[in-house]
């Protein structure tokens, strides 16, 4: 499996163990809000050859939170319950993979519609893959 798959199958599962919202890979039409969708990722690898070869993966990944409650409460308080579940314990990859570290930064704004709110958050996560 692939880093991006990979990071994508341990985040989802943590947000859906950690949360009471309901989370998709895609949003169906008739979703109710409040719920979370996996966004896009980007991946950059960097790669060594030395006496202890490893790869080293810098994986931006996107998740979005959407509310139509009314008010900015209930979006902040799903934003901080996502990047929490994400960031508070480091995620456990399976081998080859191992999870370094993570950067968070988010933006939270009322969408066009003037009804629903909208919550991006961004994770920088940085990832060794190390050779058996």
């Amino acid at each position: 499996m692939s880093v991006l798959t990979e990071l994508q199958r341990v985040k989802f599962e943590r947000l859906k163990n950690s949360l009471n919202v309901s989370i998709y890979d895609f949003v169906p039409r008739d979703a109710d809000f409040p719920f979370i969708s996996l966004g896009e990722d980007n991946l950059i690898t960097h790669a060594t050859k030395d006496d202890h070869p490893f790869s080293l993966f810098e994986v931006s990944s996107t998740i979005h939170v959407f509310s139509r409650y009314k008010g900015m409460k209930e979006i902040k308080d799903i934003a901080d319950d996502v990047k929490n579940a994400i960031i508070r314990t480091p995620l456990k990859l399976p081998n080859p993979y191992r999870l370094l570290f993570t950067i968070f930064d988010s933006i939270l704004f009322m969408r066009e519609d003037e009804r629903t709110r909208h919550a991006i958050l961004r994770f920088r996560h940085f990832v060794e893959e190390v050779s058996s």
